[in-house]
């Protein structure tokens, strides 16, 4: 069987290329992410992105340069939306479609040129259907989340070109959701969590599903005080009240057993045996 060939350690100057990309991707758009004019033909576009996906595929990483990972997942995930965005784009149509007169349809996707004789102008997606699209994909993802989270990443990213500014703040907490519950996406999940909580600090879904993960990593007294701040921006947060209670009941725990005393029992049992004595 054939040894697999580890990545050579990146040159200075290629890791400052990843670092440099990865603070510039705040405020790009889809067309200044892929490099590429906002009306660039299709096939412009996906060279755009085949060569970046290259550049910037995570295996490019081998361990000697394994901190930067969270920054070059980030990279490639946002190169993949920038593409499908742009693909999106009524003017990502043929040429001799896009000479042709049509009702304006700001950000949203254009149906496909039905094949006829003479040019007919491509329907804009309804606002409500899309709505719907969004919403169902929302569900539908939640659903997803405890048994399948390729399957909740998949059906999010199909629907977030459609999504409306707070949809998209929704969609971001369900993919870090199925990012964090996924070995091998949990360190991008991380990474999503810190920029969202950078946007907003006191986003509530985002500390809670951060203090689930670092109690599962047994990381008590972080999960325990981010847990705490969730509550604080919104104390009616059921997961958080949860873990919280979970955390403090394992701290309680460890620090009964550092110090030389059996963990204390809670609950019916231990009441019962309280009034046995």
């Amino acid at each position: 069987m054939a040894t697999a060939v580890r990545p050579a350690a990146l040159s200075l100057a290629r890791r400052q290329e990843i670092v440099d990309r990865h603070t510039g991707l705040r405020g790009m758009g889809a067309a200044q992410v892929l490099g590429v004019a906002r009306d660039a033909d299709p096939a412009t576009v996906k060279a755009a992105f085949t060569a970046l996906v290259k550049t910037f595929h995570p295996d490019v990483l081998g361990e000697a340069d394994s901190d930067l990972r969270p920054e070059i997942q980030a990279i490639f995930v946002r190169i993949n939306e920038a593409y499908r965005e742009m693909l999106a784009r009524p003017d990502s149509l043929p040429r001799d479609e896009a000479r042709t007169p049509r009702p304006p349809a700001p950000r949203e996707p254009a149906a496909a040129k039905v094949p006829g004789p003479g040019p007919r102008p491509a329907p804009a997606l309804d606002p409500d259907a899309r709505h719907d699209r969004v919403t169902e994909a929302l569900a539908a993802a939640t659903g997803f989340l405890a048994t399948d989270p390729t399957a909740a990443v998949g059906t999010l990213h199909e629907v977030l070109v459609l999504a409306d500014a707070a949809e998209k703040g929704r969609i971001r907490r369900l993919l870090a959701r199925a990012y964090v519950s996924e070995p091998r996406w949990r360190r991008y999940g991380v990474s999503l969590l810190a920029e969202m909580l950078r946007e907003s600090p006191d986003d509530a879904e985002a500390l809670a599903t951060l203090g689930a993960l670092y109690l599962r990593e047994g990381l008590l007294a972080r999960a325990e005080s981010t847990l705490r701040r969730a509550l604080d921006s919104d104390p009616r947060n059921g997961e958080a009240q949860a873990h919280l209670r979970a955390a403090t009941a394992a701290l309680a725990d460890r620090r009964a057993r550092e110090n030389g005393r059996p963990p204390e029992r809670r609950g019916l049992v231990a009441k019962l045996l309280s009034l046995a004595r």
